[in-house]
């Protein structure tokens, strides 16, 4: 116990000695190191989130489709690079288990807009088909997007579906 006193003592009289700036100087670089520590882990996290989204076939399939689309392609230039997916845009990935929409950044030599995935499945751990794409092109005076891939199998199955379901619906005639 007379042990700790005399270590608290000296700790005491050390404190006591201490100039006020060189508190603030401590305390300023505790509080830089723990809120860069904090962001480094959340943006290493995310961006680790986000590329999980790259290597899923609704996106490598999307890009594939882009690159053979020639209004695209005269716009943006060759080579098309796809950029990943931005986490801090809250309209990048918008989705559940069976459907899903993602906004994929897209650059060339030339230009830079966005590819839009529309992608669905029938049931959990199958793959996703894609039945939709747009593409975006923005400049500094306007931005422009249209459809430009329909997936017409798709599109008809989900017709079908809902006449099936239009069909079971019973209609009261008055």
């Amino acid at each position: 116990m007379a042990m700790f006193r005399n270590g608290l003592s000296k700790v005491i009289k050390f404190v006591n000695n201490v100039s006020r700036e060189t508190y603030i100087v401590a305390i300023l670089t505790v509080f830089s190191c723990g809120t860069l520590s904090t962001y480094y882990a959340w943006t290493r996290k995310t961006r680790r989130h986000y590329a999980m989204f790259s290597d899923q076939n609704y996106y490598k399939d999307a890009v594939e489709i882009l690159k053979g689309y020639t209004p695209a392609i005269s716009y943006l230039g060759e080579p098309v690079t796809a950029k990943p997916l931005s986490p801090f845009d809250p309209a990048s990935v918008v989705g559940n288990e069976l459907s899903v929409v993602i906004k994929i950044p897209v650059l060339g030599p030339k230009g830079k807009g966005h590819l839009f995935s529309f992608a669905s499945r029938e049931k959990e751990n199958t793959k996703f088909e894609i039945y939709r794409l747009d593409f975006e092109q923005y400049t500094k005076e306007y931005t422009k997007r249209w459809t430009f891939y329909i997936n017409k199998n798709k599109l008809t199955e989900e017709m079908e579906t809902k006449q099936t379901v239009l069909d079971k619906v019973e209609v009261k005639e008055e």
